[in-house]
C-alpha cells in the first residue's frame, strides 16, 4: 500500500515535471515567434504581460522543488500552473496561425486581422498565471 503510494507519487511527479517542460518550452518559443514577426502589431502588450519571465521562474521553481517532497497543494499549485501554461500556449499557437492566414489574403493591408480577441485572452491567461504563481510562490514560503 504504501509502495502503491510513493510510486504513484513519483510517477505523477514526473508526469508533471514532463507536461510542464513541454508547455514551457513550446510557450517560450511561441512567444519567441510573435515578437520576431513584423507583422505582428501587439509586441508592447506581449512584452508589457512578460510571459517569457514567468515561464523562466516557473520552470525554475519546479526543477528546484522536483526532488523535494513538497505538500499536496504545492503538487495541485504547480498542476494548475501547467493547464494555464497550455491555455497560453494554445493562444499562442492560434494568434501565430492567425497571422499567417491573414498574411495569404488578397488586400491583407486593407483588412483587420483577427487576433484582437486571442490577445485578449492571453491578457485573461496572464493574469490566472500571475495569480497562480503568486500562489505557489506564498505556499512555498510557507513551507521554509
Amino acid at each position: 500500500m504504501l509502495e502503491t503510494l510513493v510510486i504513484s507519487s513519483i510517477l505523477g511527479r514526473e508526469f508533471i515535471s514532463h507536461t510542464i517542460g513541454e508547455a514551457t518550452k513550446s510557450a517560450y518559443l511561441g512567444i519567441g515567434e510573435l515578437l520576431s514577426n513584423e507583422n505582428f502589431q501587439f509586441k508592447e502588450i506581449l512584452e508589457r504581460l512578460d510571459i517569457k519571465l514567468k515561464i523562466e521562474i516557473i520552470n525554475d521553481l519546479f526543477e528546484k522543488n522536483k526532488e523535494v517532497k513538497v505538500s499536496k497543494s504545492v503538487n495541485t499549485c504547480f498542476d494548475n500552473l501547467n493547464s494555464i501554461i497550455k491555455k497560453i500556449n494554445e493562444e499562442i499557437k492560434n494568434i501565430n496561425k492567425e497571422i499567417e492566414i491573414h498574411e495569404t489574403k488578397w488586400f491583407k493591408n486593407f483588412r483587420i486581422n483577427n487576433v484582437l480577441i486571442k490577445i485578449e485572452n492571453l491578457k485573461r491567461h496572464s493574469s490566472i498565471l500571475d495569480n497562480r504563481l503568486n500562489m505557489l510562490i506564498k505556499l512555498l514560503n510557507m513551507r521554509s
